[in-house]
């Protein structure tokens, strides 16, 4: 990590608002944990940049919240009761918006509806439903997975009947006595002596076997808990917390280890699931709490899947409400730019533009610049040459590639052409200096100029992205780099397009 990036992390730090205190140098170290450590064709500083992009998506998350509300119901369940466990923030948050979902959940309810623990039950073991009798048809040999640590759920497993299934969504919810509690716990078996037992299965990436104790949170725990005192019928004695650890390879999931808990009945597991649930019943029902900032945990705030909607986590409130307020994380501080980054190349593809005009022409996703300076026939040839082409990608993708006076004469494109607002009006008028003097006025403040020939496109609200005069050139050639003019999802960062970022 360069000191430049250092100060950059550090700047994206204060304009999220964070509390400069022990628990930020704690929270950035277990940021970093949170990205792969092993990533091909990355240099040294990986990391790094890669926080610096966490930051910025959290920029971006904050200043473009659209967040849709969820109806707050009058039941407590099981995974509300695993939520308020992990943090009363997350809680809040899970209840009151309809998020999109991480990519561990997706990949965790994938692997949910394959139903590993039916490849380890009796023949018997289905419901009767066509769709569990072909997944158990289709059993897969897991039994590499068995050792001393686990073997106890497996024999469990092999003498028991299957009573009720929730791994491919398909179950119906289970009602507490009074009609508070609600939980569906992925299974619940009879064993050989008559006792009801439930599983529950977790899924968690893992790039390595671990020769380490496994650590079972309380969180998933106290679902489990909530399942043998919350449902009356049928009655649960104990349970099964199952961690299924996984890992990729040639871009598929395998599972490589499974770890597991069996939970029994124990005064200390019903007084700690009883002090949760009426902790949570008081939060429905007051719509605030107090919230000590000094219980922030540096390791949960960074792999909490609300991180990017959470404002708690900077130490500035001392309240819970619920709903949780959508404008709560939306605390961008105006933080003045650091002197040492008031240059055009700080390393590593990072660039920044002195940005001292606001609602703009850069303001626009779609709209692509050619931005030049002096005589570059060689460019603008090769633009010439490729109109057309330009303007079939402009129709399929719904971009506009915006370029000077000069070039629309010679490509004999007409005027109205390039008229789709007060801005395209004004440039395919103006003179070929005046164009540059406007663009370089709004996007770099007359200084700082990147590249000779470039082109410019807003990739965010904090970054722009440039192929400079480099991406025009492939193999001795001048060629025209149409993959500028892509949705942004499809276009790969590399050597020929960098980012630059907005100062505020």
């Amino acid at each position: 990590m360069s000191p430049k990036q250092q100060i950059l992390i550090e700047y994206l730090i204060k304009q999220l608002g964070f509390e400069d205190d022990n628990f930020l140098k704690q929270y950035i170290d277990e940021l970093e944990k949170t990205i792969p450590v092993f990533t091909p064709d990355r240099g040294p500083d990986f990391v790094m940049e890669n926080i610096i992009d966490l930051l910025f998506l959290e920029l971006n998350t904050m200043k473009n919240r659209r967040l849709e509300s969820r109806l707050i119901g009058d039941f407590i369940s099981a995974t509300d009761i695993a939520a308020f466990t992990y943090c009363p923030v997350s809680y809040a948050i899970a209840k009151s918006f309809v998020l999109p979902k991480p990519e561990s959940a997706i990949i965790g309810t994938s692997l949910h509806s394959k139903g590993y623990i039916l490849n380890f039950t009796g023949n018997n073991n289905t419901l009767g439903n066509e769709q569990n009798s072909n997944q158990h048809n289709k059993k897969a040999n897991l039994d590499y997975l068995i050792n001393e640590e686990n073997e106890l759920l497996f024999d469990t497993l092999k003498k028991s009947e299957l009573v009720y299934a929730d791994f491919d969504g398909s179950g119906k919810p289970f009602k507490g006595k009074r009609g508070a509690f609600v939980g569906k716990p992925d299974y619940i078996f009879r064993d050989e002596v008559g006792n009801f037992f439930a599983v529950e299965e977790k899924y968690q990436y893992r790039q390595y076997s671990s020769s380490i104790s496994p650590n079972f949170y309380d969180n998933h725990v106290n679902q489990i808990v909530s399942y043998i005192y919350g449902i009356p019928k049928p009655k649960i004695a104990y349970g099964f917390l199952v961690y299924w650890k996984y890992d990729f390879h040639n871009n598929d999931i395998y599972i490589q280890e499974c770890q597991v808990k069996k939970i029994n009945k124990t005064a200390l597991n019903r007084q700690n699931i009883l002090t949760v649930f009426r902790a949570i019943e008081h939060f429905m029902n007051e719509k605030l709490i107090n919230f000590d900032k000094s219980s922030r945990n540096p390791k949960k705030c960074a792999n909490c899947v609300y991180r990017l909607y959470c404002g708690h986590k900077t130490g500035y409130f001392t309240k819970i409400p619920l709903p949780y307020p959508p404008d709560v994380a939306s605390r961008i501080k105006s933080v003045k730019l650091p002197k040492v980054l008031e240059v055009k190349n700080i390393g590593h593809n990072y660039n920044f533009i002195q940005m001292d005009v606001k609602k703009t022409w850069l303001c626009d996703k779609n709209r692509i610049f050619l931005f030049k300076l002096g005589d570059q026939e060689r460019f603008e040839e090769v633009v010439i040459a490729n109109y057309h082409q330009i303007e079939d990608f402009e129709k399929v993708y719904g971009v506009k590639f915006i370029t000077h006076k000069k070039i629309v004469q010679i490509a004999n494109l007409s005027k109205a052409e390039h008229q789709r607002d007060a801005f395209i009006d004004r440039t395919s008028i103006m003179e070929e200096r005046l164009y540059y003097e406007e663009l370089a006025r709004q996007s770099f403040s007359g200084k700082d100029i990147i590249d000779p020939v470039y082109i410019l496109r807003q990739y965010d609200d904090f970054r722009i992205i440039f192929w400079g005069a480099e991406s025009f050139r492939k193999e001795g050639k001048i060629v025209f780099p149409f993959e500028c003019l892509l949705p942004l999802n499809n276009i790969i960062m590399n050597k020929d397009s960098k980012f630059c970022f907005i100062s505020t």
